[in-house]
């Protein structure tokens, strides 16, 4: 619950001020580095998009 109020519900937020549905999924190191993993990190590495 601590992930989601301080990582996944303020981006959230900025989406609904933006008119966007922002779903934010926070992985771990070894979750990510998990080979389950793999096809959706090389994706989200891929499409990367740079938050300012």
């Amino acid at each position: 619950m601590k992930d989601f109020d301080n990582l996944s519900y303020p981006l959230t937020e900025i989406g609904w001020e933006n008119g966007a549905a922002v779903i934010p999924v926070v992985y771990g190191r070894e979750e990510w580095s998990h080979p389950a993993s793999l096809l959706f990190r090389k994706s989200v590495e891929q499409d990367a998009i740079e938050l300012t």
